[in-house]
């Protein structure tokens, strides 16, 4: 930990100094009111509450030629009026540093992700049930060039997981080797193995990550698509090992207007590690479950299309998503499939209208499960204003259902209607 804040240090250094070119950087603040009939997502007895926000949006980026760093964070404090949910901060946002000390040969890597994520899938998603994660990774690493074709690169990692408040902390570190031939200008092939030592908050949970795949990538003119197969597993001195399948795909194809993207994956992960912090929120808020540590194997699929063909102001998105979870010990295995449709018009050059709506279908699947299936359907409404230069306005609403045959005030149905307004300011 000492080396990576002793790296950002001089990162800083080096990134402030006067004389650094490529230099950019932003500031926001924005202010809101979210004005909720059922802040506390109860079934009966409703309560409604307004809720204060205060954002901090900073951005830094520096392009150099041997210093890169992107740093892209959003801070938001969240106050209630009547005290129905706690106070609370949420922060979203990531750092990625890359320093080349031997110019083309050695790079040292620094990435730092934080997300605000929802703790327990079975319950509510409201504040007591969120905390955020931070996923940081130090990594050192030696390529090589045998062949103008050929990469044989070497790297060192250390990452260190941390939860604001559950007991899921984790360090994991290792090396990965990987070879990359390049084919031609269009597409590579390539073999990565990796080795991780994984240690938690309890020693008897602590094991050892092996993977191997193989791969295959393509840059086209409408399409690019990679295909990595493999196979990963992971040992632990006192309970059997778990290992399976290592997949990822991933496909995207333009068509004039239209974009067609197709991603699929499988591989074994831990309840610290959940998906490194990478999931997109689009597709579900539960990257993370604090019922205790356990290894387990997640397998998704997600699809969109997006296009602007439908009018000349105007564009549309339809994304579908698959995940499922599969657990070594705990009785967490779940199911869920998710729709989000999305549509917006530029009013005009200041001014642009957002509509949304997505359903989730959660089911638990496991042979001793006790906890019950919900569905979830979303619908919002924004219109967005940029009135001054440095000065924009959001008017926004949206409409929450959850069904669920659950009868804990905890994890069962509820309706809500939420409306608000936000105002940004806009430094630099």
């Amino acid at each position: 930990m000492k080396l990576i804040i002793t790296v950002l240090l001089l990162t800083g250094m080096v990134v402030f100094n006067p004389a650094a070119n490529s230099l950019e950087k932003s500031l926001d603040l924005t202010l809101g009111l979210e004005h909720t009939d059922n802040s506390e997502k109860t079934k009966i007895g409703e309560i409604s509450d307004t809720e204060q926000k205060i954002g901090v949006d900073f951005g830094l980026a520096h392009d150099g030629q041997l210093l890169d760093v992107d740093i892209d964070y959003r801070t938001v404090r969240n106050s209630y009026n009547n005290d129905t949910q706690e106070d609370n901060t949420e922060v979203d946002g990531a750092l990625n540093v890359e320093y080349q000390p031997i110019e083309g040969s050695l790079f040292l890597r620094l990435d730092s992700i934080t997300r605000n994520v929802v703790n327990d899938k079975t319950a509510l998603d409201v504040a007591d049930n969120r905390q955020n994660r931070t996923i940081t990774t130090f990594a050192p690493e030696w390529l090589l060039r045998p062949t103008p074709a050929d990469q044989l690169s070497l790297a060192v990692n250390y990452t260190d997981i941390r939860y604001e408040e559950a007991d899921l902390n984790s360090d994991r570190s290792g090396a990965t080797v990987k070879w990359l031939r390049q084919r031609s200008n269009v597409d590579n092939i390539s073999a990565q193995i990796s080795y991780f030592d994984v240690s938690t908050e309890v020693a008897e949970l602590d094991y050892k990550y092996h993977q191997a795949f193989l791969s295959y990538a393509a840059i086209l003119s409408r399409l690019d698509y990679s295909i990595s197969l493999g196979y990963n597993e992971t040992k632990r001195d006192a309970v059997d090992d778990v290992s399976g399948g290592f997949v990822d795909v991933e496909l995207n194809y333009k068509n004039g207007p239209s974009t067609w993207s197709l991603a699929l994956g499988r591989a074994l992960t831990d309840s610290s590690q959940g998906d490194s912090n990478g999931g997109s929120s689009e597709f579900s808020n539960y990257q993370s479950t604090n019922s205790g540590f356990d290894i387990y194997e997640t397998t998704t699929l997600q699809a969109s299309w997006g296009s602007d063909s439908l009018c000349p102001s105007c564009t549309v998105k339809v994304s579908l998503s698959y995940q499922d979870e599969d657990y070594d010990a705990l009785d967490n295995d779940s199911e869920e499939v998710s729709v989000n449709v999305s549509f917006g018009y530029e009013l005009s050059r200041s001014t642009r209208l957002s509509l949304g709506a997505s359903y989730s279908d959660m089911s638990f699947v496991g042979e001793a499960n006790t906890r019950d299936d919900y569905n979830t359907a979303f619908v919002n409404f924004r219109l967005s204003r940029q009135l001054t230069r440095n000065f924009a306005m959001d008017l926004f609403a949206r409409g929450e259902e959850r069904d669920s045959e659950s009868l804990s005030i905890q994890s069962g149905s509820y309706d809500e209607l939420i409306g608000g307004i936000s105002l940004k300011y806009t430094f630099f």
